[in-house]
C-alpha cells in the first residue's frame, strides 16, 4: 500500500522516532506536507536548537525557530522542552497562526516548582497563547486535547 500523496492532500503526522531533517525534506520534495516532534540528536537537527532541555531555564512559551533544508525546526517551553519539525505549517509571530487554549496549570514537582509558579502564581487556569500547530498535534496525535480522548471513549464504547 502506499501514499496517495498525488491524488489527495493530507499532513503526515508522527512521533519524535520517526521525524528527522532528510526525511521531511524528502517528504516536502514529494509534496507531502508532515508535522512531528523531534529529538535533539535526530539527524541533521539544528545545532542552534540543540540545548539540554533540564537545565536551559527557558521561560514558559518561550519560542524559537529555523528552517533548514526547507523543513521549519522550532522549540517551545511549556512544563518541558518540546521540539517540532514541520513542512506544512509556518510561524511569522502573527496572531493566526496562534491558537488562544485554557490550561489548567501543571502539577508542581521540585523539578518544575520555578517554571509552574513564575508562569501560573495562584492560577488554576490560565488563558494561553498557544501555538497552532502544537494545537494540530495534540489533536492529530491523540494528545492531552480533552474533546478528542472524549470522542475516542465515545467511538471505543461505541464497537461491537
Amino acid at each position: 500500500m502506499s501514499l496517495p500523496y498525488t491524488t489527495i492532500r493530507f499532513i503526515l503526522y508522527c512521533d519524535n522516532y520517526f521525524s528527522n531533517i532528510p526525511i521531511f525534506k524528502a517528504f516536502r520534495e514529494y509534496s507531502i506536507a508532515a508535522c512531528g516532534t523531534a529529538r535533539s540528536n535526530s539527524s541533521k537537527y539544528p545545532h542552534t536548537l540543540k540545548f539540554n532541555k533540564h537545565t536551559s531555564h527557558l521561560p514558559w512559551n518561550a519560542l524559537s525557530g529555523i528552517v533548514l533544508n526547507d523543513v521549519l525546526a522550532i522549540v517551545c517551553q511549556d512544563k518541558n522542552v518540546v521540539r517540532f519539525l514541520t513542512t506544512y505549517h509556518e510561524y511569522t509571530g502573527e496572531d493566526k497562526k496562534i491558537a488562544i487554549c485554557s490550561r489548567r496549570r501543571p502539577r508542581i514537582t521540585p523539578n518544575y516548582r520555578n517554571l509552574v509558579l513564575a508562569w501560573w502564581r495562584d492560577q488554576p487556569i490560565r488563558e494561553m497563547r498557544i501555538l497552532l500547530l502544537s494545537v494540530n498535534y495534540n489533536d492529530y496525535m491523540g494528545g492531552h486535547s480533552r474533546s478528542a480522548k472524549k470522542l475516542l471513549l465515545y467511538i471505543a464504547s461505541c464497537m461491537p
